[in-house]
């Protein structure tokens, strides 16, 4: 059985049909006439066929088709079996698995087997074609026929991939004759001193349906289709056909044809009309004969459906054995329209099944009545005007710019025939642009080592004009590139343009300061056009030429820190030099923003910029605070200034308001006149109440902290806890009557002394007639 291994439902479905409703070889049946039948099920179907009345019939189950969905029998009474069968639900169609021929004819073996004797090449154009183009091993062509005598020294194009499927084996050796005369019209091997020319170099496919009689059936014939669309086979030739349709091989021909393939197929050599099946489908090129003054054989049929004509009268070709021999038919005419298929999709690979369709039938030779007709169809095949006529177009190429900041696409217009493919290669020394991988039409050219990314494959359309987009990665050498763009058919047609990268933009800054103390923090930022990230370096007393003593997120080798550029094109890095103060020595310093991990000495290429500053190791010793005046202040209030007693404090120190919490209260005004008294003025409009730490931090990073030094009270709040309420009434009435010590707190009139108009004041406020104190 084929297709081992697989899913044998419909097998295991006519095995049931048989079990329950046949009786095979049953004594009471007669011995009649057995028939091939084909049943075509509806996808997926598993419906038996219980309702036929098929009890007294004597099937057998031939073969299964599994792919398409369809099995073979044998029946006695074929009639009756097929009316039966076809009202059985899940039965897409039931047929007979009629007979088709090989289409050539007897005729006289002249003694003279070589190319001179070849007519139909010169007949067709095919020896100025070969000038264009010869044909290409890539293309598969799969003869469906008799099978192919691939021994024959003539069958180099052979390749591997059919299948024969009358001896049900990987072996398709031609017993007949029939297959191996059409393979060799279509792709005997040129120029090899010896025997014919086939019109193509293209690969051979053999899919033998035929017998040694030259006999075969549809449903095998529809096998042999499907497997060669699934099997690389770019087209179909067939030879062979029959007198009435077959659905099994018809929907064979669609599946070929929505798989991509061009099918061409012998018209018939009856001398009718209308023409045989396959060829008489509308996805099927149908070829007619004619002779060599170009008049339609007497032979060959005709009909509406008719596409082309091409020699098909008394043609020499390849015959098992190491012989040549002399045929005539259709069957010899639909292998010369192959072999021009063949040569279109070579120099075409852009092309369509469709579009090579149609360049075969426009480009024809007229003969007959003007325009499309039953005898010749569109005219005879004309293997020079489908490639041309002759026409040469030399590509070109041309770049959007000439030149592109790195990090940016470089856009080339590549102009030359419609359907070629041409290459397009950048010089490879130094770095290289890397193309978009999802441009369409674009065919990387694979190396042993893996993919070259400096030539491609471009793939022009109909329009004649393709456009690639390559992006310049920014790890892209800074220098010019050389682009060619050139025909593989033909290295003289080329063109050659230049397009230079050059790098982008980088900017570096300390915040303006030149001069930093060992132990502060120091944030330099900048912009980088030219990179994904900013690489640091720094040169200065006691550090080499590689740099080092830059630490933090990024840090890399040699001293060098990657910082990240953000999709702004800013980039911002915080230095901490804390662990420096006493290991670098006082000096400056200079701080590279490189566009890449490139040393300080080898900045060639690559953008960069640079910032110098003076590091000081501090020859002071940190701050101390010894108090403050005042301590508190009321919230409220527009601003405080306190003073702050201690010791090291330097000219522009920092003064701090901090509580766990809240954001830090940065002095709005310092000053002192020596190191151990500093005024600081704080904005306290927004100020929460509470206690907060007093903290002066040198310009060298060095600071002093005094906890909870200074308080921020609610005026009226006696009590402490943040809030006027009748506890903070009757703390003031308290005040009044027992005499105690005043509490300026509470002098809301402020007249000096706590008396009765505070307390009557705060116990007014309390009950909530009043907004503020």
């Amino acid at each position: 059985m084929r297709y081992s291994g697989r899913d044998h439902f419909l097998l295991r479905f006519i095995a049931v049909l048989i079990l329950t409703a046949f009786c095979i070889a049953s004594a009471s049946a007669d011995a009649g006439q057995h028939e091939r039948i084909v049943i075509g099920f509806r996808e997926g179907s598993m419906q038996a066929l219980g309702d036929a009345d098929l009890s007294s019939m004597d099937v057998q189950v031939v073969d299964e088709l599994t792919e398409l969905d369809a099995v073979v029998v044998s029946a006695s009474n074929p009639e009756r079996f097929m009316e039966e069968v076809s009202q059985c639900p899940g039965v897409r169609f039931v047929e007979r698995d009629i007979p088709i021929y090989a289409l050539g004819m007897p005729a006289h073996i002249p003694d003279d087997q070589r190319y001179a004797e070849q007519w139909g090449p010169g007949a067709i154009g095919a020896e100025y074609a070969w000038n264009i183009e010869r044909g290409e091993n890539r293309v598969i062509i799969a003869v469906i026929d008799t099978g192919v005598d691939y021994t024959h020294p003539d069958m180099g194009n052979y390749v591997a991939g059919g299948y024969d499927w009358i001896n049900n084996d990987g072996d398709p050796m031609d017993d007949h004759g029939h297959g191996t005369h059409c393979a060799g019209i279509v792709a005997a091997v040129s120029d090899n001193t010896r025997g014919i020319a086939g019109i193509a170099q293209a690969g051979i496919m053999a899919e033998k349906v035929l017998n040694f009689r030259g006999s075969g059936t549809s449903s095998l014939a529809a096998a042999a289709i499907r497997h060669a669309a699934d099997n690389g086979a770019d087209i179909i030739s067939m030879s062979l056909g029959a007198d009435e349709p077959s659905l099994i091989m018809e929907e064979a021909c669609r599946y070929a044809w929505e798989k991509g393939c061009i099918l061409v197929a012998a018209s018939g050599n009856n001398g009718s009309s209308p023409i045989n099946y396959p060829a008489a489908y509308n996805t099927v090129i149908a070829v007619g004969s004619v002779g060599r003054t170009g008049l339609w054989s007497s032979f060959s049929n005709y009909g509406t459906d008719l596409d082309l004509v091409a020699p098909g009268e008394s043609i020499l070709s390849t015959t098992p054995g190491n012989t040549y021999t002399f045929k005539s038919g259709t069957s010899m005419a639909c292998p010369h329209v192959s072999g021009v298929a063949a040569l279109l999709l070579s120099r075409y690979p852009g092309m369509s099944n469709l579009d090579v369709r149609e360049r075969l039938t426009g480009t024809a030779d007229d003969l007959g009545a003007p325009g499309r007709d039953a005898r010749y169809g569109y005219g005879r095949v004309n293997a020079f005007a489908a490639l041309g006529g002759g026409e040469v177009i030399p590509p070109t190429i041309e770049a959007d710019a000439g030149t592109v900041v790195r990090g940016e696409n470089i856009t080339l217009t590549l102009t030359g025939e419609g359907y070629r493919e041409y290459r397009i290669s950048i010089d490879d020394a130094g770095m290289y642009p890397i193309i978009d991988p999802d441009q369409q039409g674009i065919l990387w050219i694979n190396e042993s080592a893996g993919r070259n990314e400096t030539t491609c494959r471009v793939i022009v359309p109909e329009s004649g004009t393709a456009r690639v987009r390559y992006e310049t990665d920014f790890s892209t050498a800074a220098r010019p590139f050389t682009i060619t763009v050139t025909d593989p058919k033909d290295a003289s047609l080329h063109d050659v343009i230049t397009v230079s990268v050059i790098p982008g933009a980088i900017t570096i800054t300390a915040g303006g300061r030149e001069r930093f103390f060992f132990g502060e923090e120091i944030t330099f930022s900048g912009i980088n056009t030219d990179n994904r990230s900013t690489w640091l370096s720094m040169t200065g007393p006691g550090l080499d030429a590689g740099g080092a003593g830059l630490t933090g997120p990024g840090e890399g080798a040699a001293g060098r820190v990657q910082v990240p550029v953000t999709g702004d094109k800013d980039w911002s890095y915080v230095w901490d030099t804390g662990a420096l103060e006493g290991v670098l020595d006082n000096g400056t310093y200079t701080l590279y923003a490189v566009s890449g991990p490139r040393a300080v000495d080898d900045l060639e290429g690559v953008a960069s910029a640079t910032v110098s500053l003076e590091l000081v190791n501090s020859r002071w010793p940190a701050p101390e605070i010894a108090g403050i005046s005042p301590d508190v202040a009321f919230a409220g209030n527009t601003s405080a200034t306190i003073l702050i007693a201690g010791s090291g404090f330097l000219d522009d120190a920092t003064v701090l308001l901090k509580k766990e919490g809240c954001q830090e209260i940065v002095a709005t005004g310092v000053s002192g006149n020596d190191t151990s008294t500093l005024s600081a003025t704080f904005d306290l409009t927004a100020t929460r109440a509470g206690a907060w730490d007093v903290a002066v931090r040198n310009i060298d990073g060095k600071t002093a902290l005094l906890p909870g030094a200074f308080t921020v009270r609610v005026k009226g709040d006696l009590n402490n806890n943040d809030r006027v309420d009748i506890g903070d009434a009757a703390l003031a009435a308290y005040m009044v009557v027992g005499k105690v010590p005043e509490d300026l707190l509470a002098d809301f009139n402020q007249n000096g002394v706590v008396d009765i108009g505070d307390a009557a004041k705060v116990a007014y406020f309390v009950v909530g007639r009043i907004g503020e104190l």
